[in-house]
């Protein structure tokens, strides 16, 4: 008999998610730790693995739905009922399909690669990132010789772009920047130079001493490097991934809201900071980082006892 496969809960405060994606169909043979669908829950989208091994017959809940926590997904036949079931049931064929997580398909696009000619880590597993850029590293330790130096008057190729990573998690959270703000009208009618960037990374830069576990994407001056696509009114922005094991910040508009203050409606200046990285990168320090950057951006004053 078929058993219930429930929503798992990922999260310490998690109570419901939202299918977004199913990377399995019906039918399907999946193992324990094999994604099998994409969740979304407080703006943070990511793979939920399975918690059991056999085949899926049927979906419960589908993608667009909201789902509470342990309540029924799909019907999994386990590993044992099917082996008994071999003995006689007919085999049947099906046409070969590529299984191909979205992250690794994307990728694959990014880097010109035709994605039905790499072969996951493990047989029967579907395709992952990694398994893309392997398969990139061995295209390129295979590839011919470079052909001869064109003559100098032929124009030189242009170089090709960057690849773009994206990235496999974001967090994100608002920092009230009143007295941010406040204090840079302060230093600026005192004659000091307060740019906001300027101001943003320093801040930046002071908390991100505590975290040297996290590659914080940094320009070619070493100072960290900051998506600000606030000054076109955008309020939320989540950069995109340029290297593994990377962070990318992005801040947004510093925009005006009202706000519940010691039992009283105030108007306050807030800004939605977004942190991106991949799957190597550990999400406690990268919760940690971004809760200590909101800190310090609320409590500007306190960056000058220390």
């Amino acid at each position: 008999m078929p058993v219930i496969m429930g929503m798992p809960k990922i999260g310490v405060n998690m109570t419901e998610a939202t299918i977004s994606k199913w990377l399995i169909s019906e039918g399907d043979h999946i193992a324990p730790g094999q994604p099998v669908l994409e969740a979304e829950t407080d703006k943070l989208t990511q793979e939920i693995p399975s918690t059991m091994s056999g085949r899926v017959t049927k979906f419960l809940a589908f993608e667009g739905d909201t789902v509470e926590i342990l309540q029924p997904v799909a019907l999994v036949e386990q590993d044992g009922e099917l082996t008994e079931k071999a003995k006689d049931e007919p085999k049947i064929t099906r046409g070969a399909r590529t299984r191909i997580s979205p992250l690794a398909k994307k990728t694959a696009k990014q880097l010109g690669l035709d994605y039905t000619l790499v072969k996951p880590a493990r047989e029967g597993e579907r395709i992952c990132k990694e398994d893309v850029l392997r398969y990139a590293g061995q295209i390129q330790i295979s590839a011919p010789a470079p052909a001869p130096e064109k003559p100098a008057n032929e124009p030189a190729a242009r170089p090709a772009p960057g690849v773009n990573l994206g990235a496999a998690a974001t967090l994100a959270l608002r920092a009230d920047m009143t007295e941010f703000v406040n204090l840079r009208g302060k230093l600026e009618a005192g004659g000091k130079n307060a740019g906001f960037a300027d101001m943003l990374a320093l801040y930046i830069s002071h908390v991100r001493k505590d975290f040297p576990e996290l590659d914080l994407r940094v320009d070619n001056g070493g100072a960290p490097h900051i998506s600000n696509p606030g000054m076109f009114e955008i309020e939320y922005f989540a950069p995109a991934v340029t290297a593994p094991g990377q962070c990318a910040l992005g801040v947004g508009a510093v925009v005006k809201i009202p706000a519940v203050i010691k039992d009283a409606v105030e108007i306050r200046s807030v800004m939605t900071l977004a942190l991106c990285f991949d799957t190597s990168v550990d999400e406690t320090a990268a919760a940690r980082f971004l809760q200590k950057l909101k800190h310090a951006l609320e409590n500007p004053v306190l960056i000058f006892c220390f």
